[in-house]
């Protein structure tokens, strides 16, 4: 069925101060938040997916060509000359400045998730149920889902503890023209900021019906404390490997390289651990590039990946340095100094 997907993506991002709007942002694996969030709706195969974006973020980054660089030809943008009203009024513009018409998808910029089934049509409003998402933070600034037994929304309430789904910013309208018209409503009611929220509330009370769909994978990164623990789990972490992932061995005196491994479990245990939640390793070593091989295959032993494993560093103290910014805020870079076959490497970490 054809579908366009619609990024609002002309705010402020008052919540990242300091910072290029969020949108812009670089996740650990150098991908846009915006390119990631856009993952939640490629498996639907739209027909179009628009981005819309403020001049003044055009004028002061080439936000264009940045998006042209991340996504190529996949996305239109839309560029408006001015801030509006709030999203849904942002969603407005870009319906009439690209010419869309028919079944539109509205996706925000700072959540991804797997939706359940494949979208056939309909009205649709994406939730989390927190009692699955135990680890959602502001869940005051959130939306709320008002669903019957039968799953069909009743309302959505914007910032009031009302129920236990969370909207997590995926919306899908019938047709376009269908957004606009309720849209137009609200807005001639007059009052604050329109969320897409009150277009949907409005249009249920004109008679459309709109499914709650429950997701799966929610991520938030909705606020500047959210982006950073989202990108604190997936730090880059360097490695010593004697004396730190396994007991120390030397080139000239027992127990010697080549030797069976001894692992540090503690420390290993850590280390898997932190895997899990998507860190990224590179384990460093003395042991010359001969050994590679021997290397790799006890580090597999212990379930362990890693991005590189550098051979033949100087047995000599190993600095780090790194730049900062609000973006990657100081300190970027850590040292820590484990005891020599210390156990204790869980420890530091927290």
């Amino acid at each position: 069925m054809p579908l366009t997907v619609l990024a609002p993506s002309a705010g402020r991002s008052s919540r990242f101060g300091g910072m290029r709007p969020k949108w812009m942002l670089i996740a650990p694996d150098g991908r846009l938040m915006l390119d990631m969030a856009l993952d939640t709706v490629r498996p639907l195969n739209p027909d179009r997916i628009i981005v819309g974006i403020l001049r003044e973020h055009e004028d002061r980054y080439q936000a264009r060509e940045g998006i042209r660089r991340a996504l190529g030809g996949e996305v239109e943008v839309v560029v408006l000359d001015k801030p509006t009203g709030g999203p849904a009024e942002t969603v407005d513009h870009m319906i009439s400045q690209a010419g869309v018409t028919g079944p539109i998808a509205i996706k925000d910029n700072d959540s991804w998730f797997r939706l359940p089934t494949p979208w056939e049509g309909g009205n649709v409003v994406a939730g989390a149920d927190l009692r699955d998402h135990p680890g959602v933070t502001e869940v005051g600034a959130k939306s709320f889902v008002v669903a019957n037994q039968h799953g069909l929304v009743e309302r959505i309430v914007e910032k009031s503890v009302v129920s236990n789904i969370i909207g997590v910013g995926a919306y899908f309208f019938e047709q376009a023209e269908q957004f606009q018209a309720a849209f137009r409503r609200v807005r001639d009611l007059g009052g604050a900021e329109i969320f897409v929220s009150h277009v949907i509330t409005q249009a249920i009370f004109d008679g459309a019906l709109f499914r709650a769909a429950l997701v799966a994978d929610y991520v938030d990164v909705g606020t500047a404390a959210a982006w950073m623990a989202f990108r604190k789990n997936r730090r880059s972490f360097f490695l010593d490997l004697d004396g730190v992932v396994f007991r120390n061995h030397g080139e000239f005196f027992p127990p010697y390289w080549g030797d069976p491994e001894e692992p540090i479990e503690a420390n290993i245990a850590a280390l898997r651990a932190l895997q899990a939640e998507g860190a990224q390793f590179v384990f460093v070593t003395a042991r010359p590039e001969r050994m590679r091989a021997v290397v790799e295959a006890a580090l597999r032993e212990q379930g362990l990946t890693w991005h590189a494993l550098v051979m033949g560093c100087h047995h000599a103290q190993r600095v780090i340095v790194n730049d900062y910014a609000p973006s990657n805020p100081y300190p970027a870079s850590l040292a820590l100094n484990l005891e020599r076959n210390g156990a204790n490497l869980g420890d530091l970490l927290g």
